[in-house]
């Protein structure tokens, strides 16, 4: 009587007969009662595939699902690729091949029936590119291409560039998905003015935010600084630390992140005995000596940073300082 309060709760299959739950037998595709040998179900579809693969590969070849539905195409990704002719044995005919390149570049023309689409192919197509330029993850792409979508169903992409609105949006979803890249580097992967990028990211943060967006935290900085210049794990924890202890302080106001992270850096391999010029970080960082000189003198001078060090261990000597 238990079994059966318990299989009502959690919605298993019941029998009509005598209230005890069923079992199946996936090899006859019938759904059959164990205490009383009711036939509640038959001809029951198999979902599994009819066909096996033994690895990975070639699961994903055989799979007869589409990609899923994504901003980065104009369409979403519901389209059609017509690929070249192959018969039998692997061969191209060239009958074959001049008819599928036809039908190909009239499928590609007939994808973007107004100049609405054409844009926001061309725009979408600019900014897969310095996705992949700048190494950015999927959602960042993702967030690019909405952002590019409101700026073209809107209109405020009408008679702008493609590549500062593109870079434009790939910055602004940086920012907003707390990805360290900064405008210099989003403009060397446009191959455009850092000035006139700024320009852009400013319109369309007017245009489409109304408000200003947020830097990611300092730790993303001091992470990729870090690795740029694969000083370990040390520096970057100390430099956490750092940035955990002063933050939210006004004398951090208004300076760049960028200029801040170099600074918690610089104090940081100073502390773990691995100093590193000022000039390669200040070069890392894309800033000049003269900010990172003037952020590190800041911090000196209005905090008191101390280096602790750890007891004797026994049958060695001290610990590295933290």
């Amino acid at each position: 009587m238990r079994l059966d309060r318990y299989a009502f709760a959690s919605g298993w299959p019941i029998c009509p007969a005598c209230n005890s739950y069923l079992v199946g037998d996936p090899e006859k595709g019938e759904q059959v009662c164990p205490r009383c040998g009711v036939v509640v179900e038959e001809k029951i579809p198999d979902p599994q595939p009819e066909w096996k693969a033994i690895d990975l590969e070639e699961k994903q070849r055989r799979v007869r699902v589409g990609a899923p539905l994504t901003l980065t195409l104009h369409d979403m990704g519901l389209t059609t690729d017509i690929g070249p002719a192959v018969d039998g044995a692997g061969l191209q005919s060239p009958e074959a091949m001049a008819d599928l390149q036809r039908l190909s570049k009239w499928q590609k023309r007939i994808r973007t029936t107004s100049a609405e689409e054409r844009s926001l192919s061309n725009l979408l197509n600019r900014v897969n590119e310095l996705v992949e330029v700048l190494g950015l993850p999927q959602h960042v792409a993702e967030t690019s291409s909405h952002i590019i979508r409101t700026a073209v169903k809107t209109r405020v992409s009408k008679s702008r560039s493609v590549t500062g609105l593109a870079g434009a949006a790939v910055y602004l979803a940086c920012r907003k998905c707390d990805v360290s890249r900064t405008l210099q580097d989003v403009a060397a992967a446009c191959q455009m003015d850092r000035y006139a990028l700024a320009h852009y990211y400013r319109y369309i943060v007017k245009m489409l935010e109304g408000h200003a967006v947020p830097l990611p935290p300092i730790e993303k900085y001091i992470a990729k600084l870090v690795g740029k210049l694969k000083m370990g794990f040390r520096v970057e924890r100390v430099a956490v630390e750092l940035a955990r202890k002063v933050g939210g302080s006004p004398l951090m106001d208004g300076k760049s992140p960028a200029g801040i992270a170099a600074a918690y850096v610089y104090i940081a391999s100073a502390l773990v005995s691995r100093i590193v010029p000022q000039r390669e970080i200040a070069q890392a960082a894309q800033i000049t000596e003269v900010t990172l000189r003037n952020r590190y003198k800041e911090l000196v001078e209005h905090y008191k940073i101390q280096q602790k060090l750890k007891p004797l261990q026994a049958g060695g000597s001290a610990a590295p300082p933290l």
